[in-house]
């Protein structure tokens, strides 16, 4: 269930990201949807993405930037990798503080478990 959850967070939040590149919503706070549907989708994400994720969230924005020179479409190329760099950074918030507490979980369940013996 959480996966069909997180999957339809991401679907959600790509399409709201091309679409509002294209349409601007005036009173939607777009950016703020787009980094919740990205915490929520970052929930489940594989260790073996969140490097992935974070690269994406560092290297869209510089994407987004250049696209931004092109004559026609630059200005909504630009707008849309800048939301899915607001997507990439929800996800890959959630996905390492996640991966944080857990590591401190197993530190303290370790430190329980070699004070007792």
């Amino acid at each position: 269930m959480l996966t069909k959850v997180t999957g339809l967070a991401a679907a959600l939040a790509t399409l709201l990201a091309i679409v509002t590149a294209f349409m601007p919503m005036e009173g939607l706070n777009v950016a703020l949807v787009l980094l919740v549907l990205g915490m929520i989708a970052g929930i489940s994400t594989t260790d073996d993405m969140v490097i992935r994720i974070g690269v994406a969230a560092l290297a869209l924005p510089v994407a987004g930037a250049a696209m931004a020179a092109l004559p026609m479409l630059g200005t909504q190329l630009g707008a849309m990798l800048g939301g899915f760099a607001l997507v990439a950074a929800g996800a890959f918030g959630v996905a390492v503080t996640i991966r944080m507490v857990m590591r401190a979980i197993g530190a303290v369940k370790g430190l329980a478990g070699g004070a007792s013996s």
